[in-house]
């Protein structure tokens, strides 16, 4: 796939939602020439706001810049806020994002306004 991807010129990816470990494995991989592909860049995996194995727990400032600098070491320039119920929570991802000089890929609930 990836040889068929470069074939139609497609030089970058960006990937707003994968398992961290596993895209930034295949990001230094390819950075190294040990696979081919193209570059591929990510928000690794979610801020989930919603209960499930892998929630990111948001609940003051401090925690969404502790969210966004451990994906910041793991490589990604942007993370992906996905469905944070709160405002206030969805506003302090976007605030610890200005602080680390990361972007947001926001995204809410179908019952969200």
């Amino acid at each position: 796939m990836t040889y068929a991807t470069l074939a139609f010129g497609v030089t970058t990816l960006h990937d707003p939602s994968n398992d961290t470990d596993t895209v930034f494995a295949a990001s230094e991989l390819q950075r190294a020439g040990l696979i081919t592909g193209p570059r591929i860049f990510s928000t690794g995996t979610i801020l989930y706001g919603a209960n499930a194995p892998f929630t990111a727990t948001i609940d003051s400032l401090e925690d969404a810049r502790s969210h966004l600098r451990r994906l910041k070491a793991a490589g990604a320039f942007s993370v992906k806020s996905y469905n944070q119920p709160r405002r206030e929570q969805r506003q302090q991802v976007l605030e610890a994002a200005r602080q680390t000089d990361m972007m947001v890929v926001p995204e809410g609930g179908s019952l969200f306004d």
